[in-house]
C-alpha cells in the first residue's frame, strides 16, 4: 500500500519552507506534491532547489483549496492520498497507523489525527448536527479512536479510489471551508466511514494563512455561504428541507439585529451559485446508500 502526499500553498512561504523542512525525513520516501496556487512568492522555484524528487504544480491563476487539491490529486499514483496543509507539521511517523487502518476496516474511507493547536490544545476529532434548518458542527468531548463527522482536509489521509468515485472535492466551496465536511458526508452516504486515530499526531495552527490574507468578514460570508450550500447540496430529507426553508430568514433577520450582515451576505452569494447546485444535488442523490437521519446518527455519535 504505497501514499501520495499533497500539499497545497497560498503565500506564506517562509512557513512552508520551514514546515517542508521539517516534515522531509516523514514524506520523503513518499510521492509528494506541492501546488502552488498562484502565490507570486517563487515558491515553487525554493521547493526545486531543495527538493528535486517533489513534484511541482502551479496554477496560472489562483483556484481556491478545493480546486487545488483536486488538481493535485490527479498526480497522485498512491493507493492512499494524504492531504497536509502547508502550515501542518508532522510529529511522529503516520505509516503504521495508516497501513493497519486502511488495511484492517475496507469501508474506511479516510483516517483523520491529532491536531495540536498554538494554545498546544488537542483537536482533530468533531461531531455534527443538523439543528434550526443547519447543520452546525463542533468538537468531540473525547479524543479517542473512533467515528469522526469529516476527515479535515489539511490534515488527513482518504483511500484514493474513494475519493475517486466521489470526485474529490466540490468545487463550489471555492475558496475554502466546507468542502471536506461535504466530502466526508458524501462518503458516508456511500456507507464508508471517517476514523479518527489519536496515534497519529501533527502540529496544525488552523486558519494561520486564511487570516492572514483575507478580512474576518469575508471570511464570515464565505462560511455561512458554504454551510448553506453544504445544505442544498446534500439533504434530501423532507422534513430537514422544510426546516431548513422555515428558519432562513429567522437567521438572517436574528444575526442583522445584532450587526452582522454575514449570513444575508453569504445567503446571497449561494444563491449566485444556485444552478450549480441544484445540477450537483440532482447527480448525488441518484448514489445515495444512506438517510440523512442515519448518516446524521452516525456524525452526532460522540463514542
Amino acid at each position: 500500500m504505497s501514499f501520495s502526499i499533497v500539499i497545497p500553498v497560498y503565500k506564506n512561504k517562509t512557513l512552508f519552507l520551514q514546515n517542508l523542512a521539517h516534515n522531509y525525513r516523514f514524506i520523503k520516501k513518499q510521492q509528494v506534491i506541492v501546488v502552488d496556487d498562484a502565490s507570486g512568492e517563487d515558491i515553487s522555484e525554493a521547493v526545486r532547489k531543495k527538493y528535486p524528487d517533489i513534484t511541482i504544480i502551479e496554477n496560472a491563476q489562483n483556484m481556491g483549496f478545493a480546486r487545488t487539491v483536486n488538481i493535485g490529486s490527479k498526480q497522485a499514483t498512491g493507493d492512499i492520498l494524504i492531504l497536509f496543509n502547508s502550515d501542518v507539521k508532522i510529529i511522529n511517523d503516520f505509516t503504521p497507523a495508516l497501513l493497519q487502518r486502511f488495511k484492517e476496516e475496507v469501508n474506511t474511507f479516510a483516517v483523520s489525527f491529532i491536531q495540536i493547536e498554538k494554545d498546544k490544545t488537542e483537536v482533530g476529532k468533531n461531531v455534527m448536527e443538523f439543528s434550526r434548518g443547519l447543520p452546525h458542527h463542533n468538537r468531540s468531548e473525547n479524543i479517542r479512536l473512533g467515528i469522526n463527522a469529516w476527515a479535515e482536509g489539511g490534515s488527513c489521509a482518504i483511500r484514493k479510489d474513494y475519493w475517486d468515485k466521489l470526485g474529490g472535492f466540490n468545487e463550489l466551496y471555492s475558496p475554502f471551508y466546507w468542502e471536506d465536511i461535504d466530502l466526508s458526508y458524501r462518503a458516508y452516504g456511500q456507507g464508508w466511514q471517517v476514523i479518527f486515530d489519536p496515534r497519529i499526531i501533527v502540529e496544525h495552527h488552523h486558519e494561520s494563512t486564511i487570516k492572514k490574507y483575507f478580512s474576518q468578514l469575508f471570511i464570515k460570508e464565505i462560511a455561512y455561504r458554504n454551510q448553506i450550500i453544504f445544505t442544498w447540496c446534500n439533504i434530501t430529507d423532507s422534513r430537514l428541507i422544510f426546516q431548513h426553508i422555515a428558519f432562513l430568514p429567522y437567521h438572517s433577520l436574528r444575526l442583522l439585529l445584532r450587526g452582522d450582515i454575514g449570513f444575508t451576505v453569504g445567503l446571497f452569494k449561494a444563491f449566485m451559485k444556485i444552478f450549480a447546485v441544484m445540477k450537483i444535488r440532482g447527480e448525488s442523490g441518484k448514489v445515495r446508500k444512506l438517510s440523512d437521519q442515519a448518516i446524521l446518527k452516525k456524525l452526532n455519535n460522540n463514542l
